[in-house]
C-alpha cells in the first residue's frame, strides 16, 4: 500500500528531512504524518472528552514551589505532587499507566500492555525514591520549626520571657510514617 503525501511535491527535497525522503522513496508515511492523521482519527472523540486539565495541575504545583520560601512550604507543594495519598500526582499517574496496560490488553495488544505495565513499574520504583526523599524533609522541616522558635526566643528582651505560645505554636512531633512504610 503505498502512502501518498499530499504535501509532498515528488523531487523537491529542499527543505525535507532524510525521513521525509526516505518515507517517499518507500511509499511509507512519515512519523509526522501517522501521528498526525491517528490525531486527526480520533479528533471528535477528543472533543467530546475535552482533555480534563492534562498535565495542567503540574504547572501549578511548579509556579507553588517557586513561591515557597520556608522548608515547611516547600514539603507542603512535594507532598502534594509526590506524596503517597490518592490524589497525588505521582500516584494518579501509577493509575493511568495501569488503566492503559488493562486497555491495551482488553482489546488483544498485548505487547503493548506489556510495555505500559513495566513503564507503570518503573514509575513504581521512581515513586518509591521520591516518596523517600520526601520522608527525608520531615526531620529537617521539624528542625525548621525549632530553629524558628528559638530564634523568636532569643529576639525576646531580656528579663521578660515570652511564652513559647506567644509566637508559634509549640513545634509537634514528627509524624509516624504511614502504615507499612517506616523512615
Amino acid at each position: 500500500m503505498s502512502w501518498t503525501n499530499p504535501e509532498f511535491e515528488p523531487h523537491d527535497n529542499v527543505g525535507r528531512t532524510s525521513e521525509q525522503i526516505h518515507c517517499l522513496n518507500t511509499g511509507q508515511p512519515t512519523w509526522d504524518d501517522m501521528l498526525r492523521w491517528t490525531e486527526s482519527s480520533a479528533e471528535e472523540f477528543a472533543d467530546e472528552i475535552g482533555h480534563p486539565d492534562t498535565g495542567l495541575h503540574i504547572a501549578g504545583w511548579t509556579s507553588a514551589l517557586s513561591r515557597a520560601k520556608k522548608l515547611s512550604e516547600f514539603f507542603a507543594v512535594s507532598n502534594a505532587v509526590l506524596g503517597d495519598h490518592p490524589d497525588a500526582a505521582l500516584t494518579t499517574l501509577g493509575e493511568f499507566m495501569d488503566a492503559a496496560a488493562t486497555w491495551c490488553a482488553w482489546h488483544n495488544q498485548a505487547d503493548l500492555a506489556a510495555q505500559y505495565r513495566a513503564a507503570g513499574e518503573r514509575l513504581a520504583a521512581v515513586s518509591e525514591h521520591l516518596t523517600s526523599l520526601l520522608d527525608a524533609t520531615v526531620p529537617l522541616v521539624y528542625d525548621e520549626i525549632l530553629a524558628t522558635e528559638r530564634a523568636s526566643e532569643q529576639q525576646a528582651p531580656s528579663g521578660t520571657k515570652t511564652p513559647a505560645t506567644a509566637s508559634a505554636p509549640p513545634p509537634p512531633a514528627p509524624p509516624a510514617p504511614p502504615p507499612g512504610r517506616t523512615r
